[in-house]
């Protein structure tokens, strides 16, 4: 296609490109959404040659869509859908209004930080980092075992 050269037909070719681009975004999102649905209900997992069937029937007509085209737009979904999940379940805490000893300076006590962190492992959340107390009893199991 020859490039254009007036301000008016590039401000055509411009709109014809967005509304190409938007359509596009329309079908992968449809595409998306009904493979959701087959992941969900087969365990978090997609069904065997579930993309190549998508491609053998949309393959004629977007001759554009491609297997990673495909696999980027699922992705980008699913961590939507998880985002969207995670703010869902997402709780205020009923921790922020506490004051210590009638106070306005708003200190947090070590009861409430210890109460803080069992919300976190209530939550299902890892814990991350070096695990506690455990190299010290193995320093000296390992002297004990040496002398």
């Amino acid at each position: 296609m020859a490039p254009r050269k007036t301000r008016t037909s590039k401000r055509v070719q411009n709109y014809a490109n967005r509304a190409i681009k938007s359509s596009r975004n329309a079908l992968l999102r449809d595409i998306c959404e009904g493979m959701y649905k087959e992941f969900l209900r087969n365990q978090n997992r997609l069904p065997y040659g579930h993309i190549s069937n998508l491609l053998r029937e949309l393959k004629p007509q977007e001759d554009w869509l491609t297997r990673n085209i495909i696999n980027k737009a699922f992705m980008n979904y699913k961590g939507e859908m998880k985002q969207k999940l995670e703010e869902r379940t997402q709780q205020p805490s009923n921790m922020s209004g506490h004051v210590v000893g009638g106070s306005s300076l708003g200190r947090v006590s070590p009861s409430m930080l210890s109460e803080l962190s069992n919300v976190s492992s209530a939550l299902g959340s890892k814990k991350v980092g070096r695990p506690v107390g455990t190299t010290d009893a193995f320093k000296e199991m390992k002297k004990k075992t040496i002398n």
